[in-house]
């Protein structure tokens, strides 16, 4: 008899022993397998992609059982199956699919969901298909109830991105949750852990991999509030220097938000007149802020000009003017008679200036008297 193919029969034989466990969420069983195959869980970590007993349990909401596993085998958590997702994708789809249909499994999905971050917040940021992670799945589904545990467990899962660049704001708006976009900016606002405002600015000005900014995405999808507060974001000094503005701004296929909203008018029935106003308006009033930054500043120029003339003559007071004029008066008085001699010496043991080289530019230089 060959021993290698029986051998190879009754850990099969184990494998699907073990399924059946997680599906019953039966943890003596799982004890009983473990003790007559000590690596039954060592060979099913080693495949790739597959439904470990963590995501069965998962599925099936079996709490105690997955905290008994979860101490067994962590790196369960972070595997994914041949569909690309992890135990908390999977909790979180069974929790929104059963939302309303079966309150008892709801609500063991959202204790799984608790449990699983408990035991490693960062499961938050595991990518699944197509980069998607936990975090952005909420999104998706617009639960705000995920999404705050999340950011309060992990707001470095805000950083991740989707294999197509997209972050949570480009996410929230593609999916029309404007209730959670509002939210995340929010948040944002509030945030004060290391380096906030510099995610803040990332998200909120970040592109995706085909060169769309969240104003593209918001026009694209015809949300006129996100479009007018994202144009009220761009700062006064784009708009005094005449920088490019937003609207301006071209993704990969060349289109600016206007190029897009006239694509939208030729083949599409969407009314998005009120984002062409509102577009429309912006324009002009980068327009007229610059010209009224241009004459408040030449008017400014020219008041300052005229204040300060004005400011000197009312310093000098009358008595100050009268006593300056005496002044003047004794200064001529005193300078005339030299002004009238030439070589000799005054009473005043002065020269003029013609009588002496050293004299430039009408200036005086007082001598020592003259020896007889």
């Amino acid at each position: 008899m060959d021993w290698s193919l029986r051998d190879s029969a009754e850990q099969r034989n184990i494998d699907r022993s073990v399924r059946d466990a997680a599906e019953q969420g039966n943890i003596d069983a799982l004890y009983v397998l473990i003790e007559k195959d000590a690596h039954v869980l060592d060979r099913v970590d080693k495949i790739p992609f597959l439904d470990t007993p963590l995501h069965i349990a998962v599925s099936a909401g079996h709490i105690p059982f997955v905290r008994e596993i979860m101490g067994l085998k962590p790196s369960f958590a972070r595997k994914l199956n041949q569909y690309g997702l992890t135990p908390l994708h999977i909790a979180l789809q069974n929790h929104a699919f059963n939302f309303e249909k079966d309150y008892i499994l709801q609500r063991k999905q959202a204790i799984l969901v608790d449990r699983l971050l408990d035991f490693d917040k960062d499961f938050v940021r595991v990518r699944g298909r197509e980069g998607v992670t936990p975090l952005h799945y909420v999104i998706r589904k617009g639960d705000l109830s995920f999404l705050k545990k999340f950011l309060e467990a992990c707001p470095e899962s805000l950083e991740d991105v989707t294999i197509r660049g997209e972050n949570a704001l480009h996410i929230a708006l593609k999916y029309d949750m404007i209730d959670v976009f509002w939210y995340l900016v929010q948040w944002l606002g509030r945030a004060c852990f290391k380096d906030a405002k510099l995610l803040q600015e990332k998200l909120l000005d970040g592109r995706d991999d085909d060169g769309n900014t969240l104003l593209h995405v918001a026009v694209s999808r015809n949300q006129p509030e996100v479009v007018s507060w994202l144009l009220d974001r761009e700062p006064l000094v784009w708009r005094l220097l005449d920088v490019g503005s937003v609207v301006h701004i071209k993704n990969l296929e060349g289109h600016t938000v206007l190029g897009i909203l006239e694509l939208q008018s030729q083949q599409t029935q969407v009314d998005n007149q009120r984002i062409g106003k509102i577009l429309r308006q912006h324009c002009v009033r980068r327009l007229t802020t610059r010209l009224e930054h241009y004459l408040r500043s030449f008017i400014t120029i020219f008041v300052k000009f005229y204040v300060g003339i004005r400011r000197r003559q009312t310093v000098i007071t009358e008595e100050r003017r009268n006593a300056l004029l005496v002044v003047a008066g004794l200064l001529i008085t005193v300078t005339y008679p030299v002004a009238l001699s030439a070589d000799q010496p005054n009473e005043f043991n002065c020269r003029s200036p013609e009588s002496d080289q050293r004299y430039r530019f009408g200036s005086l230089q007082l001598h020592s008297p003259v020896q007889p």
